[in-house]
């Protein structure tokens, strides 16, 4: 069975974080990147839940794709070439490169961190080693263990966009207790330094999600990896399931 790897996505906060800025005049909810990861035709209907019509998205190959998905809506593109006019006209698509149109997304998305959180990332703990003071983690060995410690595998990796530098400045919690990341993020998995805890394997690990749940906040990620929070959560791949709760 594939160990879980999930975004989920909460559907309630983006509704909540939209409608808190429907009332600003010609408001567009930016939708780049495939809503930064959190799913286009998910966005666009949370954004028609709350009252706002329109979307933005920077690429028209991106501000295309949008519209098979969301044929209701008014899309708005950042930049366009002359010679793919006619293909905007035809699907109805304007371009504004935000001259007098007020684009959101940190607030949107809880980008800014004082909107709601609207994702969090999860997985397990695949299994759990025991090392002794001066073994080395991963490949490179760029952590060395200072005493016995017990380290758990965990079912991400860079492959699933976690980032390749998360390792040793960044922190996840297992079953509800911080702990580092510590050495390289291999392709399909990381480490964590547990110290003397034990965990079972298939214990939940959440990488970045509501802080008010005890979960480690996104912002923290961003300022660890040194990268602005929506590039953290566009990163997450396709491998990793999006569910709505």
């Amino acid at each position: 069975m594939r160990p879980l790897r999930q975004l989920r996505v909460v559907v309630s906060a983006l509704e909540e974080n939209i409608a808190r800025e429907a009332h600003r005049a010609d408001v567009l909810v930016d939708v780049t990147a495939d809503a930064f990861g959190l799913g286009v035709d998910r966005v666009a209907a949370a954004a028609r839940a709350a009252g706002v019509p329109r979307l933005f998205v920077a690429t028209m190959d991106g501000a295309l794709a949008t519209r098979r998905l969301v044929p209701d809506l008014e899309i708005v593109v950042g930049r366009a070439t002359a010679d793919r006019g006619a293909e905007l006209d035809e699907a109805r698509i304007s371009v504004d490169p935000a001259g007098g149109r007020r684009i959101v997304r940190d607030e949107v998305y809880g980008f800014d961190g004082r909107s709601r959180v609207t994702a969090s990332l999860r997985t397990e703990v695949l299994s759990t080693k025991h090392i002794r003071a001066g073994d080395g983690v991963s490949y490179g060995y760029t952590y060395r263990a200072s005493r016995d410690e017990c380290t758990a595998l965990v079912a991400l990796g860079y492959g699933d966009g976690v980032h390749r530098h998360a390792g040793n400045v960044s922190t996840v919690s297992i079953d509800g207790s911080v702990a580092p990341i510590v050495g390289r993020v291999a392709m399909n998995v990381f480490v964590v330094s547990l110290g003397d805890r034990l965990v079972r394997p298939g214990a939940p690990v959440v990488l970045f999600g509501d802080p008010d749940d005890g979960d480690p906040a996104l912002a923290d990620w961003s300022r660890a990896l040194g990268v602005q929070p929506a590039a953290v959560v566009a990163g997450i791949g396709n491998r990793v399931e999006r569910v709505e709760s």
